[in-house]
């Protein structure tokens, strides 16, 4: 995250019924768990309301640091945000052959949604109900974290099996190249398709995406 600084923003003071000020992010911390009954309830949007100008300046960030063109773009694939209505959406792609682009799309909802590499696909906030009590600090964590394991090189992603079924798989490594975060997930690509996606992801060296060209970086080194 070289240079990359969050914007100093004021989280938004939401109120219960009763005036109370309300402990997102820490609700259910001294219970067994959230109620049951708030796993498919999505009160107070509006605390996610900074995610997006956190975009905004990752976005300008990424665009004064690295190689890279801009353009308007659309969701590539579909997704439980998809029912949101998109503000925009916008992609990052850089001027180095064999690197992925990076679609970054803004909702009503207030959230973000990310597209890249072959496999790489994220909402933010993840849920937003009431029962995973998540807040714009935490959502905004893990957006930056994703994006700068793109950039620097750091997101692999390769075919796998998962209880004995096709899977893809994504990990994401530290600087010194070694495994953080990993995940597996089932696919029903057809036969055809997931050869075809194997091989691009063979090409991958030490199948992680190449990291975004810098623009304080001789293009010729």
């Amino acid at each position: 995250m070289t240079g990359y600084r969050r914007p100093a923003l004021d989280a938004p003071e939401l109120r219960d019924a009763r005036g109370q000020v309300i402990p997102l992010g820490r609700r259910w911390q001294h219970l067994p768990g959230p109620p049951d009954e708030l796993y498919s309830v999505g009160r107070y949007p509006e605390r996610f309301e900074p995610l997006h100008q956190v975009a905004d300046a990752l976005v300008e960030h990424l665009q004064h640091t690295y190689r890279v063109q801009v353009a308007p773009d659309a969701l590539r694939r579909r997704g439980p945000l998809d029912t949101e209505e998109m503000l925009r959406a916008i992609r990052l792609q850089p001027t180095t052959p064999d690197t992925s682009g990076l679609t970054v799309a803004w909702s009503r909802y207030p959230g973000l949604r990310l597209e890249w590499g072959h496999l790489g696909r994220a909402a933010y906030p993840q849920c937003g109900c009431e029962a995973c009590d998540e807040t714009w600090e935490s959502a905004a964590d893990e957006l930056e974290e994703d994006v700068f394991a793109l950039v620097e090189g750091r997101y692999g992603e390769h075919l796998t099996e998962l209880d004995g079924r096709p899977a893809t798989g994504t990990v994401v490594v530290d600087p010194a190249g070694l495994p953080v975060r990993s995940s597996r997930t089932t696919s029903d690509l057809p036969p055809r398709a997931r050869a075809e996606l194997g091989r691009h992801l063979a090409r991958l060296p030490d199948g992680r995406w190449p990291a975004w060209p810098r623009r304080d970086a001789d293009p010729t080194g």
